[in-house]
């Protein structure tokens, strides 16, 4: 109902820390367009605060991308830069991975540029370079195909692939490990949903 959406959504406003992310935490797994509406009102309403709370901006991110819906990715795609953690840039990854759309795979694609092929050594995590991981699974899961974490090898086979691809509303088969670090992230299974 409009009016439980509504009052949740004001527990978005309150002073108590905790309200708010349960607040943001209930509107992300109501499945409802209402629901999704006050969160993308409230990333509009906090834009200027994003680097004050990491935890909540990245609460905020997750629970969007949870509803996995179209209307979403240009709000997880708005000035990725701002407020970048790794938290924050899995809630984003993650979220445009949910959104069954071609235009989420060319955000996530487009993110994969953003980031480089020679992140700066601080970005560096035991040799790896930040969120490959995450842009691979992201990656696999809206297209079926699995390139490893060869970033240069997605962006030439969706060159090849663009005019013709669509991507399935089911989601695919993926490997285990894929599929546990998804189930962690969201907290719900990958398959049967």
């Amino acid at each position: 109902d409009k009016k439980v959406v509504h009052e949740v959504a004001a527990g978005m406003r309150s002073r108590d820390r905790g309200i708010k992310l349960m607040a943001i935490e209930v509107l992300g797994w109501m499945k409802y367009k209402p629901a999704l509406k006050q969160l993308h009102r409230e990333f509009k309403r906090t834009k200027s605060k994003w680097d004050k709370d990491e935890d909540m901006f990245a609460e905020l991110l997750q629970a969007i991308g949870r509803h996995g819906d179209k209307s979403s990715v240009k709000v997880l795609m708005e000035s990725p830069f701002k407020a970048l953690t790794m938290a924050t840039g899995r809630a984003r990854i993650f979220g445009l991975a949910n959104i069954r759309d071609k235009s989420a795979l060319e955000q996530v694609l487009k993110g994969t540029q953003m980031a480089g092929d020679n992140p700066p050594r601080s970005w560096r995590q035991m040799g790896d370079k930040r969120f490959l991981r995450e842009f691979q699974i992201a990656l696999t899961i809206l297209t079926g195909e699995d390139k490893g974490n060869d970033l240069e090898a997605w962006r030439q086979w969706y060159r090849k692939n663009k005019k013709t691809y669509k991507v399935p509303e089911a989601r695919p088969e993926i490997p285990d490990w894929m599929r546990k670090a998804w189930e962690e992230f969201w907290n719900e299974p990958y398959y049967g949903i």
